[in-house]
């Protein structure tokens, strides 16, 4: 260790000696860090600087992305400011010297005061809502346009909450004047980072910016939890009644084991396993309606955005749970344990994960290792925490796609292969809703022949007996005959008589609203 940091690397960079330079040598202070590379050259070896002695070069700074904050800020005074020899003499102005290097540039008349973003706020609610500009402060902090959005805030914070004067009554009834101003901004102020936080934002991590005491307004400062529990429950009761009555005694089974265990409050993991076609989906709108009619939270997330789209609320595995794209053995989730969404896991009665085998098993043992560090419940020690979990899917369908993975290598990445599986309770849908819900008898059979061969080439029941590999033939029914162009043939099939009907815009109508409404 001692001679690690004994490295002239360590102790020495191009920057730092740069200061240390205009310490010794006046004629360095003449220039900015952008022009001291043309007079200078910088010894690797030695790491110093010393003075050039062949032509003048061009140097430059590296780019640093606004988002960067102080880093950016280093780098625009690095083009305008000379010689300096210290931290401290950086950071000072006509004798003042600031705390950060964002005051020092705008101190120094490098960034503008904001005028024209405080302008338009003003513009817009001379004709907009109060909603409207909030959302326009918003852009404007996402988009990372405000060079001090502190100072947007306290010129524009009687723009920006005016109207919820009207909108709040029962939040406003103090007399004291400042007190009813504070609650007033501070309603305004959670709005605001609720529509931060849907573009992964927060007034936390601006600084200077004040955030919302929640103290005179609802009970949860959650934004997440209060989006999860602001379902109308006397709808959500009806929607259960109705989707419980017409339930198969299959999938009543499986609705009455998971709802115990939520009950129970002890927590548990299952697996739902059914082929498609079976109701898994219809399974998890049930359970969510039942769930949160109650006013209790359910996550419902699926390993892919199509399949996230079909659940309410649904969001997939990797949005929610912050997941690294690379996960990898030893990998936790990005959640913070005193972070909002860890507060909405906690609240959290029951997830939801839909199409869980196509996932490796990786991203599951990060979400459980996650769960297990920020659930604060007696049984945090137990599978992700304690909290009931129910994957779904068939593993007849798509595993984790491995780069150039052999069979092996694919298996031992399945969640089956995870040593959570041990502590899964496997439920079964076996029977096909939608046969049951077509009375055609020609449609029933050819539906049912179709399903029946799908299902033997998932469990490698085609063509038996066979060692795991065998030839799939197509019925010929299933196949497009072409003899010149197969693009024409497939849309002619899908799209029969559209070449016919291109300026009929009746033809291109859905639910009565034709294209050219």
């Amino acid at each position: 260790m001692e001679s690690v940091i004994a490295k002239p690397s360590v102790g020495a960079s191009q920057f730092l000696e740069w200061i240390k330079c205009n310490q010794v040598d006046p004629e360095a202070r003449q220039y900015t860090y952008v022009e001291f590379s043309r007079y200078y050259v910088w010894n690797g070896p030695a790491r110093k600087w010393t003075k050039r002695l062949r032509e003048k070069t061009v140097g430059r700074v590296h780019y640093v992305h606004p988002r960067a904050d102080e880093a950016y800020y280093l780098r625009i005074m690095l083009n305008k400011i000379k010689g300096p020899t210290s931290y401290a003499d950086l950071r000072t102005v006509d004798g003042i010297t600031y705390d950060t290097f964002k005051e020092v540039c705008y101190a120094m008349g490098l960034l503008d005061e904001d005028k024209e973003y405080i302008a338009s706020i003003k513009e817009v609610h001379q004709w907009s809502t109060g909603n409207s500009c909030r959302s326009h402060f918003v852009s404007l902090i996402t988009s990372n346009s405000l060079s001090f959005p502190d100072h947007v805030w306290k010129e524009t914070c009687e723009l920006l909450s005016d109207d919820l004067t009207c909108q709040c009554p029962e939040r406003l009834k103090s007399n004291d004047p400042e007190t009813f101003k504070r609650v007033l901004h501070n309603i305004a102020l959670a709005r605001i980072e609720k529509e931060l936080n849907s573009a992964g934002y927060s007034l936390r991590n601006i600084p200077n910016m004040p955030f919302p005491n929640f103290e005179f307004i609802e009970t949860s400062c959650n934004m997440l939890i209060q989006d999860e529990i602001s379902y109308d429950i006397e709808t959500l009761k009806t929607e259960h009644h109705t989707l419980k009555s017409t339930m198969t005694n299959e999938q009543l089974c499986v609705y009455d084991t998971i709802v115990d265990a939520v009950d129970k409050d002890k927590g548990g993991l299952f697996f739902l396993c059914g082929y498609s076609g079976t109701g898994k989906t219809f399974v998890w709108k049930t359970l969510a309606a039942a769930i949160r009619s109650r006013g209790d939270i359910v996550i419902n997330v699926a390993s892919s955005g199509i399949a996230a789209l079909l659940l309410t609320g649904g969001r997939t595995a990797h949005s929610r749970f912050a997941i690294s794209i690379n996960v990898l053995e030893d990998s936790f989730c990005s959640i913070p344990k005193d972070s909002e969404l860890a507060a909405l896991l906690n609240k959290a009665k029951l997830i939801i994960w839909d199409e869980a085998p196509m996932m490796h098993r990786h991203c599951f043992e990060a979400f459980d290792r996650t769960m297990r560090d920020i659930i604060v419940s007696p049984n945090s020690f137990a599978p992700f925490g304690g909290k009931v979990v129910v994957f779904g899917g068939d593993f007849r369908q798509i595993l984790p796609v491995i780069q150039r993975g052999t069979r092996a290598k694919i298996v031992h990445a399945s969640l089956h292969s995870s040593d959570l599986w041990r502590h899964c309770k496997v439920l079964k849908l076996t029977k096909n809703m939608r046969l049951r819900s077509n009375n055609n008898a020609a449609n029933l059979k050819e539906i049912s022949d179709f399903a029946d061969w799908i299902l033997k080439i998932g469990e490698g029941r085609i063509n038996e007996p066979n060692d795991g590999e065998a030839g799939v033939e197509f019925p010929d029914e299933m196949l497009l005959k072409t003899n010149s162009n197969a693009v024409e043939t497939i849309v002619d099939s899908t799209y029969p008589s559209v070449h016919e009907h291109l300026g009929d815009g009746d033809f291109f109508s859905v639910q009565g609203y034709s294209l050219s409404h």
